[in-house]
């Protein structure tokens, strides 16, 4: 009898909280950072990397001290630290992108093509390949984007979802990440922030784990693991 193991390591299905990929969007200062940023205090998630397009992490320092930045100048070396962090030993478990759509505005300043419609493919495509590598890897990745409102071609319906450069990306990278969650600010009471996972007709949303509420007030990774590990412990009780 063939042994498999000769050919490809074979493995059990991965647990929600060994490693994950998270795409989380929302309007400019509804708390994306800080999300991601609470990766830190969760063990298994630590030491924590923010690759930083925007120079937005100073909403870190007071909460979050601990995460480490990386401000990059250019998408050439960005692309080198994510093959270092990717083939190299190193501290880091999670790696942040903050933001996709400010990461592909570095990538177009850097093509030579003249045609935009080249740039933006040029974008998507690097874009897509850096997140697939990392989602690929060791780490846990948690990449942040902007809302955009768009409105369908069809029947002209309009639906919240993650902003990226080009078209393609909005079909082809959501399907890399675990989950894509949409934050927002609670209508009524504007100190609530709010998680939505689920997908609904009006927004876009992904929970590949299946074990997330509609919604979840104040998210913090905490919270977040402690629905990963009440749902592993009630498997391992069935």
């Amino acid at each position: 009898m063939i042994d498999i193991n000769d050919i490809v390591a074979i493995k059990p299905p991965r647990k929600p909280q060994e490693k994950g990929s998270y795409l989380f969007y929302g309007l400019p200062g509804v708390g994306k950072t800080s999300l991601a940023g609470s990766a830190a205090e969760i063990e298994s998630m630590g030491k924590v990397l923010l690759i930083d397009f925007e120079g937005g992490s100073s909403v870190l320092s007071k909460n979050y001290p601990n995460v480490d930045v990386a401000a990059v100048p250019d998408w050439s070396t960005t692309e080198e630290l994510i093959f270092a962090l990717v083939d190299e030993e190193h501290e880091y478990k999670t790696v942040i992108l903050d933001t996709a759509g400010e990461a592909q505005h570095f990538i177009m300043a850097e093509s030579s093509d003249d045609n935009p419609y080249e740039k933006w493919d040029d974008a998507w495509r690097k874009l897509t390949s850096a997140v697939k590598i990392l989602h690929k890897s060791d780490m846990n990745v948690i990449v942040l984007a902007h809302a955009e409102n768009e409105r369908s071609e069809f029947d002209g319906t309009k639906q919240i979802r993650p902003y990226f450069q080009g078209r393609r990306p909005q079909n082809e990278l959501p399907k890399v990440f675990d989950v894509i969650g949409y934050l927002s600010i609670d209508e009524d009471d504007d100190e609530t922030r709010i998680l939505q996972a689920k997908p609904l007709s009006d927004t876009v949303g992904k929970d590949r784990f299946g074990i997330f509420p509609d919604v979840i007030e104040n998210p913090t990774f905490e919270k977040l693991v402690s629905y990963m590990e009440t749902n592993n412990t009630e498997e391992e009780g069935k």
